[in-house]
This record gives C-alpha cells, structure tokens and sequence, in this order.
C-alpha cells in the first residue's frame, strides 16, 4: 500500500522532470536563431525567444498573454499565419515586413493533439535580407573555393610540366590552355622550334578530366613514311612483311581515353592527313590490314613550328583537315619576346641539373645580363642545352661571361641572322642607325660603356665617341630596319 508521503514524492520527483525538461525546452527555443512565437490552441501568445524579438522589433511583454485577435485589432499585425494554422489545421506561410523595413519569411505550423485538435502553434520568423546575405557569402566561397581549386590545379600541373610563365605573354598563354584543357576540342600548338609546344601539351593533358589516362607524344617528322601509318593505326595479324603474328594496336588506340601529341603535324604525307581526317569526324581508326573501325576516345592535339595556312595554299597540307585542326590554335612566343621567363628558366634549369649532378653553379650577373640581350634563335631549348653546357663543363662554382663567350657563335657570325631589311635606303644611314641600335642594346643590358665596348668588340672610346655623335637619333627615323 502506498502511503501519501510516498505518493507525493512521486509527484515532486515527476514535477521536477517536468521543470528540467522544461528548462531545456527553453534553452532550445532561445538558441534557434529564428524567431520562435508559441501560441496555444486559441491563439493566445505563450512565449517569444530572443531572436524574434531581434528580428521583429517587438518585445515579450507587448506580446506574451494576449490573444492574436487582441494583436491585430491593436494594429500590431495585419494578418495572422497562427490563426490561419488554426482554421485550416496545417502550416501557412507568408511574407510581411518587419518594423526596420526588412522582408520577413513567417510560417505558422499546428501542433495536433491526439484528438486532432489544435493543442499549440510554433510560428518561426526569418529574415529574408539576412537569408539572401547567407546565400551570396555561400556563393562567394563556393566560387572562391572553385578558383583556389583552379589554382591549385595550375601550380600542380607547372609543378609536374615544370611550365615556366612569369611574362605576361606567357601567362596568358597558360591562362588559355587551362580554360581549353577542361574540354576535349582539338588544340593547335604554333610557334617556332623549342619554344615549349610539348610542355604546353603535357600541361594541357594535365589539367584536363584525362589527366590519369595516357599522354602519347608522336613526332610525325622522324617516324619514316613506310612506317607511321602502322605505328598511328595498327596492323593486322600478317598485314605485310614482318607484322607480328598477334599484331599491333597503333598509338591512337594506346591513348584511348587520354590525349595524343602529334608533333611537327605538318609533316604528316598527304595520305595519312585524310585518314587523321577520318579519326576527327568519326572517333574510330581501322587498323592495317583491317576494314572493321575500331573506336577510341581520343583528346587530339597537334603541334607545327610552319604556317600551315601556306601550307595549305602551296598544296602540301589539306585544307579540310586544316579547319578541323585550327579549330583552338595557342600561339607560344619565341623566348625573345618574353624576356621576364628567361631568368627563371635559368633558376629552374640549374636547380634540375643541381638534383641530377649532385652540385651547384652559379651564374654571375654579367652572365645572366647577357642571357637577357642574346637573340635565342633556338629558343627554350637552347637556353636549357646552354645551361645545362655551362653547367657541367665550368669548374668552380661561378660562371662567368669569359665561358660564354667560348661556346657562342662570334658576332659578326649571327649578326646576319638577326637583321631584316625590308627597303632600300643610303648605305651610310643604315650604317649609322644600325650602330646606333647596337651600343643602345649593349648599353641598356650592361648598363656600362666598358661593357658594351666589351661585347661589340671595341674600345669604350669609340662607344663615348659614338654615342656624342649620334645623340639625338631615333631608330624612328629609320623603320625598315629592325633587329630580329
């Protein structure tokens, strides 16, 4: 049998749970940063959080203990989505503004009892102005996010190509191939030898979905004629005189899914150039000895340091094929016009060779100037065999001018090969400006009259006496003559 004390220990053990469950009930309720309004079934005001009161301008004690009927005759509210959830039983959304003039979102949502009646409404309040600023600070770091990806992207794939583009013709370069390397469209590479068309590829395959699939480079130039339509395409078991008996996939089929390199494209026979034709148009390539196509999934990039337009018009390259491989053409600037890459191509050349070789040179800065005003006929890739020259045969740890010298051409060798006459005009006014373009050149690298009367090989009076005699000149005066 219980006893009353038992039965009201009950009771006070049961009231504390209430009053904790209570507690945390608010806590929760306080928390939201919506604005939470509770009314019960009649629509009378039970509690507000802070946030609503933050939002809504209007406080506890203006609200608490009254009904909504009472709230809107007192012009507090137009409308009411709490007694809107009462009638119709379900929730109710709606749009007001709030007492600062901003956009409010309300909804009213019935809470059921076991008889189905209205037993409370929860109305939570949300500020429009506040949503549309979370919105467009997610955007933002989404779309901040996304560039730093893009970024990390580019410096991995120049950190594995070792793509050196601090010019800005060089940048945009690599700007453009990063925006095409997202795509599967066919890539054109133009620019003279050793300017970096197979870097710039690889790049290319890098940053692109591909980038886990094969890269397979072809130079079309050293692959003898009798030979590069098997190697492109493949034979067949038996096809001709030596085909193995298994046969042979061709290299188009090995870049399946990832991207191929046809280098020096110019030179591929007039024959190939309508079957690459036939590999553009339709994604397939029909082995030697075969006349079932077979279908790849090829990215195609080529590569050619001539004018393929001319080339086309003297017949030599078909026209048909030329548009379907012009269609985006990155044209790589000769090293020349992108002085500001030569001196990192020489910290990223030597910092190679320092890992390969075991030890460290360093280049003085006579020598480096003089890498800023030699012509580089041969481009990036004479710039690395020069380093890499210098590197290993200079003993000590500093290169200097003097070794330079030794392993380049004399002056009066190359000199023929950087002017351009494009007109006639008085021989000793084209000796007069061509001098005149040479001690500025000398003096703008070296920066010293005794170092330019040094490279051009005469005394630094004659420099002193020319430069007073031709004070005053502009090359302007004379434009059909001009250093390559």
């Amino acid at each position: 049998m219980i006893t009353v004390s038992e039965e009201l220990k009950s009771l006070y053990h049961k009231l504390e749970e209430v009053q904790h469950l209570n507690r945390e009930l608010e806590a929760i309720i306080e928390s939201s940063s919506d604005g939470i309004f509770v009314t019960d079934g009649e629509g009378v005001v039970l509690r507000v959080n802070k946030a609503y009161e933050q939002i809504t301008g209007y406080t506890a004690d203006r609200l608490v203990g009254k009904s909504m009927h009472q709230l809107i005759a007192g012009g507090l509210f137009k409308r009411s989505v709490t007694l809107e959830a009462i009638y119709h039983k379900k929730p109710f959304t709606t749009e007001r503004k709030g007492v600062s003039g901003n956009t409010l979102l309300v909804t009213g949502r019935p809470v059921l009892n076991e008889r189905g009646e209205v037993f409370r409404v929860v109305v939570s309040v949300r500020d429009f102005n506040e949503l549309n600023r979370l919105r467009h600070e997610v955007q933002y770091q989404r779309a901040l996010a996304q560039h730093f990806a893009a970024e990390l992207n580019v410096q991995r794939a120049r950190g594995q190509e070792k793509l050196v583009a601090k010019s800005p013709a060089m940048a945009q370069v690599v700007e453009i191939a990063a925006r095409v390397a997202k795509f599967s469209t066919t890539v054109l590479l133009l620019g003279e030898s050793g300017v970096g068309k197979e870097v710039l590829a690889r790049f290319i395959h890098e940053m692109s979905p591909r980038c886990d699939k094969p890269f397979i480079k072809v130079n079309c130039a050293a692959i003898p004629e009798t030979l590069l339509e098997s190697e492109l395409f493949g034979y067949a078991p038996g096809a001709f005189t030596g085909a193995t008996r298994e046969g042979k996939p061709g290299l188009f089929e090995l870049a399946h899914q990832g991207s191929i390199l046809l280098d020096e494209i110019v030179e591929l026979p007039l024959g190939l150039q309508a079957k690459l034709l036939r590999v553009l148009q339709e994604p397939e390539v029909t082995r030697v000895g075969e006349t079932s196509p077979r279908s790849i999934d090829v990215r195609i990039i080529t590569a050619t340091n001539k004018n393929l337009a001319r080339e086309v018009e003297k017949g030599r390259f078909r026209g048909d094929l030329f548009f379907r491989l012009n269609v985006v053409p990155i044209n790589i600037p000769p090293l020349r016009e992108r002085a500001e890459d030569i001196i990192p191509l020489v910290a990223h050349f030597s910092q190679r060779l320092q890992e390969k070789y075991g030890s460290s040179k360093v280049f003085g800065a006579e020598v480096l100037n003089w890498f800023l005003g030699y012509h580089w006929p041969g481009n990036v890739r004479e710039l690395e065999n020069l380093v890499e020259r210098l590197f290993v045969v200079v003993p000590g740890k500093e290169i200097d001018l003097s070794y330079v010298d030794s392993f380049q051409p004399k002056a009066s060798e190359d000199t023929a090969s950087r002017i351009a006459v494009h007109g006639l005009m008085p021989l000793k006014e084209a000796v007069r400006d061509l001098e005149w373009q040479l001690i500025e050149k000398a003096l703008s690298v070296y920066g010293s009259s005794y170092k330019a009367a040094e490279v051009l090989k005469v005394d630094p009076s004659t420099i002193i006496r020319k430069k007073n005699q031709l004070k005053g000149k502009t090359v302007g005066d004379q434009p059909n003559l001009r250093p390559l």
